[in-house]
Order: structure tokens, then C-alpha cells, then sequence
């Protein structure tokens, strides 16, 4: 958001983001204040993860893959709050988004899941989490 928010000159297109924390971060946050795990986050609380300054939307369509699976480092922060394991739901999601998806997954998962690159795949071609067709080859 960010990046869009500084750069109106790039090609237009879909915005697709995973797990991305545009309220801001509390497992982030909390964790930033220890003093070895602080040096690990440098400046990403001042941009982004903090949720300040986040512009209001992007002028694009906006679909988020939000995961469920509270596994990492982040969900010893956030008992009993419906998260990733390192953002919680509430945290992903923003009203500018023109489209959602909840999947089982964690955050890291997220990165690696055929399940949501599909996802992702029918968001960008259709502007919607439906899942394309898989060609007959398989491929």
C-alpha cells in the first residue's frame, strides 16, 4: 500500500496480498520491544507494520489471502485470537479491499500453498477468489 501510495505511476493491474497486517501487527508490535528480537524488525514498524500512515485504499482492486492457522513464533502473543500465527484476522483486513479469502493456513504457509496460488491465480485473471479451471493435462 505503501509502495502504491508513492508510486501512482505504476502500471495499472491487481493487488494481491498474503497475510499482509494493514491494521498493524500486535505480535509485531510486541515483539519488537524485546530487546534482540527489536533489532530484528529495523525500520518495518515505521513502515507497515505499526498500521499507521497506511493509505486509505490503492485505486485498484484489492484481494486479500488471509490466513487461519495460528502456527509461529506470533501466536504466543495472540492467545486465543483468530490468526495466522503471526497476524490476526482483524489486522488483514481493510475496507478498501475489493475481495477476501479465509484459508486454512499459516502465515508462512501461505507461501508455499497450492491451494491459495490458485486462489490468487483467479483473483488476478477475474477479480475474484474463484478457483480457474485446471486445464485437462493437468498442467
Amino acid at each position: 500500500m505503501h509502495l502504491l501510495g508513492r508510486h501512482p505511476d505504476l502500471p495499472p493491474g491487481r493487488l494481491v496480498t498474503l497475510g499482509t497486517p494493514v491494521q498493524g501487527s500486535l505480535a509485531a508490535h510486541t515483539l519488537s520491544r524485546l530487546p534482540l528480537l527489536g533489532l530484528a524488525f529495523g525500520s518495518s514498524m515505521e513502515q507497515g507494520l505499526s498500521g499507521q500512515d497506511v493509505p486509505a485504499g490503492s485505486g485498484r482492486e484489492w484481494g486479500a489471502v488471509i490466513g487461519t492457522r495460528p502456527l509461529g513464533l506470533g501466536a504466543l502473543f495472540l492467545r486465543g485470537e483468530l490468526s495466522d500465527g503471526a497476524v490476526r484476522v482483524c489486522e488483514a483486513e481493510h475496507p478498501a479491499q475489493t475481495a477476501r479469502i479465509h484459508l486454512p493456513l499459516s502465515h508462512t504457509g501461505m507461501l508455499f500453498s497450492p491451494l491459495a496460488s490458485r486462489h490468487i491465480i483467479g483473483f488476478l485473471q477475474n477479480g475474484d477468489f474463484s478457483l480457474p479451471a485446471v486445464p485437462a493435462n493437468g498442467g
